[in-house]
């Protein structure tokens, strides 16, 4: 029994040697991240100084509107003091020619003095239209100076909507990050609350997985997550796009984290290859294991499920589950990826820390330097959780002393 466990612990420590350098990825996507954050430092920049000019506009607007509105009140009462005083030279003018012709001639003094009269009146009536004309003038720089504070203020409204809808596309690519920490906290607490039963090879693992309740929290928090990435796509179609390469990695590794839980020594997928039917293996540990649990998994949005004209919802209450036949890869997809490259992440969103067991023909990897050790990860990316499975510094449960 102890060379048993002995020897299975060798098989983890190797296959976490393989996760290690998967996980060590670098990102790909942190220039777009911090072109963005620049983008946004800029926008606020602009907003603060535009606002400052606008303030000082407004200030000098405000102080001329009511240095033109003093002179148009002033203009105003002159013309209608000179305007009733002609009005009253022009009453006695015409008094005086009625009396001059009813007394059939008009007196020398009294035609002086209507001279006199007329040309007092011909001078107001100058008077008049000058101060006129100042009014106008007046009128036209104070509605310029009204449309010069109108444009201020749309400039402003424009920067304000501008930088409210980077702060807003900031929350969301946040809240997706911090979604797939979730996930990947709650799949590394059902790994630590199974490890010790799954260990033993006369243990029924996909028993044994439905029955624990953290089961259901990590589909869920699955679900929550592609919801999350849900509203970030409604958000910005561009900023999805630069996430969305590392979306099949994402969600091969949660395949392969569930069916490590599952059928931690490939028995059960063995048998099915041996018989030919694959409902042997998707019965117990592969898309059936969601429908047992009363979770339906959601799948993240795409490029391709937009209709033209199609109205964008963010209501993940309305959304179609995908089909259980098609959330897990066929084998040979699946032997493709075991021995293939390792898959980059684009945006360097950290996998999952769990593989598969080495088996008959998944060989263990040969050790690797300290080179190749993950780095730190980079700008505040959710590290990737830590793997659970017994090591030579973290004994099975089960383990019989020496």
């Amino acid at each position: 029994m102890l060379e048993q466990l002995t020897s299975q612990k060798q098989m983890l420590e190797a296959k976490q040697r393989e996760v290690n350098q998967l996980m060590s990825t670098q990102d790909q996507s942190q220039d777009a991240w911090q072109a963005e954050a620049a983008e946004l430092a800029g926008l606020q920049a602009n907003l603060t100084k535009e606002e400052g000019l606008y303030a000082d506009l407004q200030k000098k607007v405000q102080k001329e509107i009511a240095r033109l509105t003093d002179q148009q009140l002033a203009a105003d009462k002159r013309l209608r003091e000179l305007q009733a005083a002609y009005e009253k030279k022009q009453e006695k003018v015409d008094q005086l020619r009625e009396q001059a012709v009813a007394r059939g001639s008009i007196a020398r003094n009294a035609s002086q003095q209507a001279d006199v009269v007329q040309a007092n009146l011909a001078e107001a009536e100058g008077l008049v239209n000058k101060h006129r004309r100042l009014a106008e003038t007046s009128e036209k720089v104070f509605l310029q100076a009204k449309m010069d504070v109108d444009h201020a203020e749309r400039l402003c409204l424009d920067s304000e909507h501008e930088v409210a809808e980077k702060k807003e596309l900031k929350l969301r690519v946040l809240a997706a990050r911090s979604s797939l920490q979730s996930f990947y906290n709650n799949v590394d607490n059902l790994s630590r609350s199974l490890e010790g039963k799954i260990m033993d090879p006369e243990a029924d693992a996909p028993k044994l997985f439905r029955a624990d309740p953290l089961a259901a929290v990590a589909l869920r928090s699955y679900n929550e997550m592609t919801a999350s990435f849900r509203r970030l796509f409604v958000k910005s179609k561009d900023t999805y796009e630069v996430v969305a390469g590392s979306i099949p990695e994402i969600e091969g590794n949660a395949e392969a984290a569930l069916k490590l839980l599952c059928d931690p020594f490939e028995a059960i997928e063995e048998e099915a290859q041996r018989a030919g039917n694959s409902t042997i293996f998707e019965e117990k540990c592969g898309p059936f294991l969601w429908s047992d649990l009363g979770v339906e998994r959601r799948p993240f949005p795409s490029f391709a499920e937009m209709e033209p004209g199609r109205q964008e919802s963010e209501d993940m209450q309305e959304e179609e589950p995908e089909s259980p036949t098609n959330m897990w890869k066929d084998e040979e997809e699946t032997e493709e990826t075991q021995t293939g490259d390792l898959p980059s992440s684009p945006v360097g969103l950290p996998p999952l820390p769990l593989e598969r067991l080495p088996t008959k023909t998944t060989h263990a990897p040969e050790p690797e330097p300290e080179s190749m050790s993950p780095k730190t990860p980079v700008m505040g990316l959710p590290p990737p959780p830590l793997d659970r499975l017994p090591s030579k510094t973290t004994p099975s449960p089960n383990a019989v002393p020496d």
